[in-house]
This record gives C-alpha cells, sequence and structure tokens, in this order.
C-alpha cells in the first residue's frame, strides 16, 4: 500500500506503542503534529502489554490520516490467540477487554496492511514491523489478513516471525537495498537502531524504556520517556488468574513460574504434585538406566553407538524415542517436559510407582 503525501503534510511514523497511550499523545504534542490534517502512522504492535490498547485503537480508528501496519502481535490475535502455544500477553489483553472493545479491535486489524510505501520529496521509504529482504516480492503480498497467510514465509518475515540469520551472521538491515529507506520497529532497544538506510524505532515504551517517532521529511527523532514499566505490572496483575483459567495449557516451565508466585492452596498443592511426579519418574529411568548400562557392559563408543541405534533395546518400551535417545546422553527432568500430567501419571502406573 503507498501513501502519497502532500508537500504541506508532516509524517510521524511511531514504534511499538503497545497500549501507551499517555506517551503516545505526548509524542504527538512533542512533534507539533496536527491531528487531522498531519499524517500519523504506526508499525505495528499497539495491542498487548499495556493497559490503554483500546484508547489508542480508537485514535487510529476515528481520526483521519492515520495509519497503522501490521504487527505480530495483532497477527496473533488474529489467529486466535497464540495459535498453536500458550501466550499470556494477548491472554492478559482479552481478560481485560470487554466483548465488544475486543471485537472492534479485531475488525480493524483485519484492514491494516503488512506495509506501507512512501514518496516524500523524491525519497522513498518502506515503513514495515518486523524485516525486509530485497527478495520479498511486495506486489505478492496481499493487502489485508487473511486464514492461512501464517503459512505465507514472506508475510511472516515482514512482520517479524522469522529469524532468518544466526546470531554470528550479518544483521538484515545491513543487507538492505540502497534505494530506499527501511522504517521498522519489532525488537526493542535502548536506542534507536539507525544506519544509512534504515530506522529500528522500537524502544520499548511498554517495558519502561521510551516511545519513539521519526517526523519526516526532516528524518527527526522524537522521544518520550515511558511512565513506568507497564508489562511487568500487568503481568504481576494479571498472570496468576490468567494461569489459572488455562492452567491445562501451561508449559511446564510456566508451571514452575506459576508455583514461584505462591498461589491458592490447593493450587500449590497441585502443582507439588505435579512435580513430586516428574521427580518420581525420573529416578525411576535414571536407575533403569544404570542397571542396563552395567547389564550391556557397553565400554566402548562404538558399542554404545551401536546399542544406542536400537531403542527397543531399552527395557522401558513405553517412553518415547526422544527419552530413549538420552539412553546415553544427558538426561535430565526437563526432558519429561514433553509429557503431559496424564501421560506421566500413566508412566508412574506403568513403572508400578504409587500415585499417592
Amino acid at each position: 500500500m503507498k501513501i502519497k503525501v502532500d508537500k504541506k503534510q508532516k509524517v510521524l511514523i511511531i514504534g511499538d506503542i503497545h497500549g501507551c497511550y499517555y506517551e503516545f499523545f505526548k509524542l504527538i504534542e512533542e512533534a507539533n503534529i496536527e491531528i487531522g490534517k498531519d499524517i500519523i502512522i504506526s508499525l505495528g504492535d499497539i495491542i498487548d502489554k499495556g493497559y490503554e490498547t483500546k484508547e489508542v485503537f480508537d485514535f487510529f480508528i476515528n481520526t483521519p490520516n492515520t495509519f497503522m501496519i501490521m504487527g505480530n502481535h495483532e497477527f496473533n490475535h488474529l489467529r486466535n490467540i497464540g495459535f498453536r502455544k500458550f501466550d499470556i500477553s494477548p491472554e492478559i489483553e482479552k481478560l481485560r477487554l470487554n466483548e465488544k472493545d475486543y471485537s472492534t479491535i479485531l475488525n480493524y486489524a483485519k484492514t491494516i496492511p503488512y506495509f506501507l510505501e512512501l514518496e516524500i520529496n523524491n525519497k522513498n521509504y518502506l515503513l514495515v514491523h518486523g524485516k525486509y529482504k530485497e527478495s520479498i516480492d511486495l506486489n505478492a503480498i496481499p493487502n489485508v489478513y487473511s486464514e492461512g497467510d501464517e503459512k505465507n514465509i514472506d508475510i511472516k518475515y515482514l512482520i517479524g516471525m522469522v529469524d532468518s540469520f544466526k546470531k554470528e551472521d550479518i544483521p538484515w538491515f545491513e543487507l538492505l537495498p540502497q534505494d530506499k529507506k527501511v522504517i521498522f520497529g519489532h525488537i526493542p532497544k535502548e536506542e534507536v537502531n539507525k544506519g544509512d538506510n534504515y530506522f529500528g524505532i522500537d524502544t520499548g515504551c511498554a517495558e519502561g524504556n521510551s516511545l519513539t517517532g521519526l517526523l519526516l521529511p526532516d528524518e527527526r527523532l522524537f522521544q518520550i520517556k515511558s511512565q513506568d514499566k507497564y508489562f511487568d505490572k500487568l503481568i504481576n496483575e494479571y498472570s496468576m488468574k490468567v494461569y489459572e483459567e488455562h492452567y491445562d495449557s501451561l508449559t511446564w516451565k510456566e508451571k514452575e513460574e506459576l508455583l514461584s508466585k505462591n498461589p491458592h492452596e490447593s493450587l500449590n498443592q497441585k502443582l507439588h504434585e505435579e512435580f513430586r511426579i516428574i521427580e518420581d519418574i525420573y529416578k525411576h529411568i535414571m536407575t533403569e538406566v544404570e542397571k542396563l548400562k552395567i547389564d550391556f557392559l557397553l565400554e566402548t563408543e562404538e558399542e554404545k553407538q551401536s546399542f544406542g541405534k536400537n531403542w527397543d533395546n531399552l527395557k522401558i518400551p513405553y517412553l518415547s524415542k526422544e527419552i530413549k535417545k538420552c539412553f546415553f546422553g544427558n538426561f535430565s527432568k526437563e526432558t519429561l517436559y514433553s509429557y503431559t500430567v496424564a501421560e506421566l501419571t500413566d508412566i508412574l502406573d506403568k513403572l508400578g510407582l504409587k500415585n499417592d
């Protein structure tokens, strides 16, 4: 999607807002933007992590000359809260927003593009939430969200849901073409990430740092210091309730986190019982492993590798290949975390251990 900018208009591009309405409005004032006349653009991720998501969305929905591009957080909500795994930040947002407001936000999110292009004073700018690479055919990117977009690797790249480089590789923004400047958000940094042909302007407002805006055509940066660590406050305020409501969807690490928050007595007892099951199975498996190591008297690496290729030789047939592969490796309790409580309880029964 291309935006035509009048010579009399200023353009304010804003990094990840995440419901930080106070800082958002102060940034507009600081940049001396005339609301309704000048252009205001969000780089996505308005939703989650902050307290005033509704207020920010209301502004973009109802104010002329405002635009927003798709962020990974909006995308996850459209994919129905986390898609394949439990994610606490959208669950908190859904808990806080009433049904009408949440529906309004989702309907608006279905109308926003995956990228924007600007031409100002003969300069070309590409706005994305996450990343961009020259091989992406922007003409082939759909205008708005539709079901199945999560399978489109280029869309996932644009909204920052694909890690394309290892840590030791060259950062994606240093490989950009020189014919346009790319402005992006997504990864919060304490300082603006700036190069000859890019600006990264997510500076972690919801985490307590600041909200950053880039004013065009002058390419002037404005920042408003965050008033609080909003996301931390939301986690402390709502995580217990969310975890309790979605208990069966939690990972073991999330259950460990829940246990550390001193939940009420009945939930605390349930958590301790589940981790006791893990401990019992782990101890039993380690005992069996030591017995098998002695029984087979495997002394050389060749013998170990030869035996290791036949998982059925392990005398614990109801455990997965993943665990059996740990026979000569570094087995830990975390290896059992891929099992549900019901599966672990069944293993306990098969091991002949009493589950009181």
